[in-house]
């Protein structure tokens, strides 16, 4: 049996969690999200959960539950699968998906080493007719079906973003082609989604560096850790740019 589950019941689950040491500013923010759906295998006593927010499935607790393959069929192809810190994860995923499960590294890198001194270092000034704003009203309004759908998509209304989230955006005149801004709610870590306008004329001019470092000054100044998960090597490379440190990369799933 596979039971779904409020988001707002969260927290009576998310011992489960804790042997996630990746992804925990998404995890501690479910109850706030505007999107996801959370199973378990038992209402009363679960030991087995699976969350999932559009390309992503977070799964915790004992993959030796005899509801592993009911929560398991609701993976679906191509999308990203999170497991915990635990190796027989990897077995289960292996027995049940069998040949058509993939894996691919994920980089997490370390906030410890990021100074303001470092970030300030590497600021340039704007181009003419280029600006730099935080994120208000307007711009989550102008960003809704473009780059930053995803402010839209995890809080829901532009009020929630307003009150748990932060950001900054460059603008050529009125058009908004580069942003920083957490992905989720947050409280003490923040976690940094950079996206810029896939143009010719917007890429590799140096918008989304500057708009990362606005972000991650903010964080620096007031006490929050700007926490950073790279999914690609591009990314990667970025973070270490902007002085985060390198860590171990670590495997994600999917199946095809």
């Amino acid at each position: 049996m596979v039971i779904k589950v409020p988001n707002s019941q969260f927290n009576s689950i998310l011992h489960l969690y804790d042997n996630h040491q990746r992804l925990r500013n998404i995890i501690e923010a479910i109850p706030e999200l505007s999107v996801g759906e959370i199973f378990v295998d038992n209402p009363n006593k679960p030991s087995l959960s699976l969350f999932t927010i559009p390309g992503i499935y977070i799964l915790a607790g004992s993959p030796d539950s005899s509801n592993i393959n009911n929560i398991l069929a609701k993976i679906s192809p191509k999308q990203t699968i999170f497991i915990p810190n635990r190796k027989s994860w990897v077995q289960h995923l292996k027995t049940y998906f069998g040949p058509k499960l993939r894996s691919f590294n994920r980089y997490a890198v370390s906030a410890s080493t990021v100074t303001i001194d470092h970030i300030r270092n590497l600021k340039l000034e704007l181009p003419d007719q280029y600006y730099l704003q935080k994120i208000d009203i307007k711009v989550l309004n102008q960003i809704k079906n473009s780059i930053g759908y995803y402010v839209h998509l995890f809080f829901g209304d532009p009020e929630h973003f307003l009150v748990s989230g932060r950001g900054y955006c460059i603008k050529n005149d009125s058009t908004v082609i580069s942003i920083a801004s957490s992905l989720v709610p947050f409280k003490t870590s923040l976690e940094i989604q950079v996206d810029t306008v896939d143009s010719p004329k917007y890429r590799r001019k140096g918008f989304a560096t500057r708009v990362a470092i606005e972000l991650i000054e903010y964080c620096l100044k007031n006490g929050i850790e700007p926490h950073w998960d790279a999914d690609t090597e591009i990314s990667r490379k970025f973070a270490l740019k902007l002085g985060y440190s390198d860590l171990q990369p670590y495997k994600c799933y999917y199946w095809v």
